[in-house]
């Protein structure tokens, strides 16, 4: 079950698991865990077999230990219809030994217990030897206990919801046989679809952990563990989804969610409505969605001027949720990581040079942007307007994260709050990018296809 290997000219040795066995379980092994893992109803990383080692030095030995919870360990010795076999060996003996002489020995041998003992009257005495262990549960216990975990005793929490049939504020359980759908004719019972709403801070643990959570502007996914469908988010700013998907969630998730959960302060959005109900596209203008699409072209079409994002960096860009710039501020960061810093100085500085344009040392990418711009004939105005907006962008970028001057950043959340929410300000902000980036792309890549 456990291998030390070995390499030529290496000096850390590795411990490794038997394949069957970490397959068996279900394991994969994380280096910065230094353990063999699974993930469990809620996502998160559980050690199944621990790895500890530590190095000796001259004046010590070194110290490995593998250990493997007890109910997996037991679960796969049964299975594999084999016991566990252990070795003891003790001796003692007091100062200055001479080295045995006159030993009485004797042997025990029982189904599971196997050792010799020694004795040396007035030196010292040793037992070494072997027992072995059987499973402590049987292939039913196995089978039961996988039966009840691919079909768990479910428990649901309770939220306050608008009954689609009536339109009432009720407070309905998320459990599925507590619902009815429109084919059930005559029951009194919610919707399935009834909406409930939320304050925005409830996504905020989904954005802060993106080595969990995937969100995406209508879902959330916790790694091998559970998914919420659809959701969005309201002209008040409140999040929305419906009670038959939040009784697919696990109870503990449930539970954070009721904690969130408030009565509405308006209607569920359009582009909701529109999906959920209609069964259309949204054919509202999401300006973060518009940005990630122009992002995306130009990862693809990979002009020499343009660094490609990548999914990550194009993932890690959401709107921002609460009232709080604590969620505001990175947000920016990631929006200028994900435009901004795309655009590579160099090729920018050689095209509008090209074109005729000045350019002075201290320029940076944004103004060789600028230029080349003016250098395809734009607009001043036009092109002066693209510029401040990606400006606009990396100053706020600036001024609210990192070391900022306090009354600089005071200043910028006041303006920011003039659109009456982070969201808000962000939802302009990006529309104004969009527009810039439009342009570029028009402009600067006018006959490249997509597809090419």
């Amino acid at each position: 079950m456990v291998y030390w290997r070995s390499w030529p000219g290496r000096d850390h040795n590795p411990i490794e698991v038997s394949q069957k066995f970490a397959q068996a379980l279900g394991i994969y092994y994380v280096p910065e865990r230094k353990a063999y893992c699974r993930l469990d109803e809620s996502g998160d990383l559980v050690d199944v077999v621990s790895i500890f080692q530590e190095t000796g030095d001259d004046n010590r030995w070194g110290t490995s230990v593998v250990s493997v919870l007890a109910d997996d360990l037991w679960e796969y010795v049964c299975l594999a219809k084999c016991g566990i076999v252990f070795f003891f060996d003790f001796t003692r003996y007091g100062p200055g030994f001479p080295g045995w002489k006159d030993l009485t020995h004797s042997d025990h041998i029982d189904r599971d217990l196997f050792y010799e003992r020694a004795i040396d009257d007035g030196i010292g005495s040793f037992c070494r030897g072997k027992f072995v262990v059987r499973p402590q549960i049987t292939r039913h216990d196995v089978i039961r206990r996988h039966k009840e975990a691919l079909n768990p005793k479910r428990q649901y929490a309770t939220f306050k919801a608008i009954d689609l049939r009536t339109g009432n504020r009720i407070e309905a359980s998320s459990d599925p046989a507590m619902m009815a759908s429109y084919f059930d004719e005559g029951s009194t019972l919610p919707l399935q679809m009834s909406p409930v709403f939320f304050k925005p801070e409830v996504l905020r643990r989904y954005k802060t952990t993106p080595t969990k959570y995937t969100l995406t502007d209508r879902s959330i996914s916790c790694r091998g563990a559970w998914h919420l469908e659809t959701y969005d988010v309201n002209s008040a700013g409140q999040v929305h989804t419906y009670l038959r998907y939040l009784g697919y969630l696990p109870y503990q998730e449930q539970l954070y969610w009721a904690s969130m959960n408030e009565w509405p302060n308006g209607s569920i959005s359009r582009r909701a409505f529109q999906t959920d109900f209609q069964g259309e596209w949204a054919t509202d203008y999401d300006a973060l969605i518009a940005v990630k699409g122009k992002i995306k072209r130009l990862d693809r079409l990979a002009p020499k001027w343009w660094k490609p994002r990548g999914k990550a960096t194009l993932d890690a860009v959401q709107y921002p949720a609460g009232e709080s710039d604590g969620d505001w501020a990175p947000k920016l960061l990631h929006l200028d990581q994900l435009v901004v810093e795309g655009f590579i100085l160099k090729p920018l500085k050689e095209m509008a040079l090209g074109l005729g344009r000045p350019f002075e040392r201290e320029w940076q990418s944004l103004v060789a942007l600028r230029e080349c711009l003016l250098g395809k004939d734009v607009d001043p105005v036009v092109a002066t307007k693209a510029f401040e907006a990606l400006r606009t962008l990396r100053r706020l970028r600036t001024t609210v994260m990192g070391h900022s001057i306090p009354d600089k950043r005071e200043e910028a959340t006041r303006e920011a709050k003039i659109h009456g929410s982070f969201r808000a300000h962000f939802a302009v902000l990006a529309a104004e990018v969009d527009a810039a980036l439009e342009l570029v792309l028009d402009v600067l890549l006018p006959d490249r296809d997509e597809e090419k």
